[in-house]
Formats: structure tokens, sequence, C-alpha cells
């Protein structure tokens, strides 16, 4: 992993944790209990930004994620959803002697999203998806793609929740989901 990009991934999950600290002094660990949660459909919106290397790129993505096994398979109070979209993204790619090229592109994706609930308002989570890129332009590429990410995400309402994660599509990506 990139220096940069390790202190991108430190600097984030620290924030998310020291906010949730900050955020009610008597947080409650729930990690390890089992509430037996319903776990809810989930329609995720966000964008991205990847402002690093030859190849920089900027867009949004939306998810649908199904709970597929809603008290986990660990004993911790963890969820695993299936989750499956589209990026749409613009790519700028440098190929040195002054020479760039950019294209847009969507990438349909599934994947997983596992999820370990740390406290009634905080989750963290790791994804891996698989999608194929369908660029468009002269220099557009179409290639399968796979994508790896970790975030958190934050319920600030029963009806809306921030979620924050960094990946190989972007070194920041935020959006906001609602339960369906």
């Amino acid at each position: 992993m990139r220096p940069i990009r390790l202190i991108m991934v430190a600097a984030i999950m620290s924030a998310c944790l020291l906010t949730t600290s900050t955020a009610n002094a008597r947080t409650e660990w729930v990690y390890d209990k089992d509430f037996g949660n319903v776990r809810s459909l989930e329609f995720d919106v966000m964008g991205f930004l990847w402002p690093f290397g030859a190849s920089t790129h900027i867009g949004g993505a939306a998810w649908l994620g199904y709970p597929i096994l809603e008290t986990g398979f660990i004993p911790l109070n963890d969820s695993l959803y299936l989750e499956g979209g589209a990026y749409i993204a613009y790519f700028n790619v440098d190929v040195g002697h002054d020479a760039t090229y950019d294209f847009l592109a969507v990438i349909p994706a599934v994947g997983a999203r596992w999820n370990l609930h740390l406290t009634e308002q905080w989750t963290a989570f790791i994804t891996g998806k698989i999608g194929f890129r369908i660029g468009f332009g002269a220099a557009a590429d179409n290639e399968l793609v796979p994508s790896f990410t970790i975030g958190a995400i934050w319920e600030f309402s029963r009806a809306m929740f921030l979620r924050l994660e960094t990946g190989n599509y972007g070194v920041l990506m935020a959006g906001v989901g609602f339960p369906i």
C-alpha cells in the first residue's frame, strides 16, 4: 500500500473512532452482543475521488444492499450483505511524454459487504466486488475490474446514515444511505 494511501486510511478510521467516543461519552460497545437484529434492505448513493498517480478519476456510485446473513457468521454482532449497483466515473490517464487521454465509464458491479456493528450508531465494514468497466470515448477500454474498500457507517437517524470508505476506486468515498 502506498504511504499516502495508508495515511489517508488511518486518518479516516481515526476520525471515525474519535467521533464515536466524543459524540457520546457513554457509548456502549455492542460488537460482542447479539441483538438478533433484523437487518433491512439498504440503498446507498455516494461520490468518490482518486487524485493520485497516472490515473485520476472522479465519479459516483449507487448500491442496493440485501442482507443475506442477518446475524453474521462469527460469534460477534456482524452481518453479511450482497451489494449490487454501479459506478460511473470520469477517468483522466497520463501516459507520459505530455500525452493524456480521458474517458467516461460505467462499471456495473456485484459483491459482498461484511459489517461489524461496533455501537448502536457505528458499523465498520469491508467490501469486495467484481465489475465490468464499459468505457465511452476513443481511448476507453472495457475490462473486468475488482473493487475493495474499508469503511464505516454512522446511523445518525433511523431514516438515514452516512457512509465513508476508502478503496481502490476512491481514496475518499462518501455518501448517504437509506433503509428500505
